[in-house]
């Protein structure tokens, strides 16, 4: 699924993510972009398909995530402008997820039914 980028976001939540990580790494083998901090990332497992997004230097970030969800709609923003990949097919975990079994393909699937946002009600 070269052409999906599937990112999580950890700021400031590393030890939350690790649990969401090992569950998703246990029934996907895809590449998962994590966006934290080097702290975050100290507390994440390593795995090959981490590709770690360092947020450490960006001041405006951490005047955003002190207010709410603004963070999250910044780095949203970010990815959407394609600062971070050329993908059409985005999927962002929730960093507190715990899979139990594999469901990127049941996602997936819906984008190639044509659907352009795909997401629970």
């Amino acid at each position: 699924m070269k052409d999906t980028f599937v990112f999580v976001i950890g700021y400031n939540c590393g030890l939350i993510l690790n649990k969401c990580l090992e569950s998703f790494h246990k029934y996907h083998d895809m590449k998962i972009h994590i966006f934290g901090t080097h702290k975050d990332f100290k507390q994440i497992g390593k795995h090959k398909n981490n590709e770690f997004v360092e947020l450490s230097g960006d001041l405006q970030l951490k005047e955003f995530y002190k207010n709410g969800h603004l963070g999250t709609a910044y780095i949203w923003a970010n990815v959407l402008s394609g600062k971070y990949t050329d993908c059409k097919k985005i999927i962002q975990i929730d960093s507190d997820i715990i899979f139990k079994q594999e469901c990127i393909s049941d996602i997936t699937s819906k984008f190639e039914e044509g659907y352009d946002l795909i997401g629970p009600r």
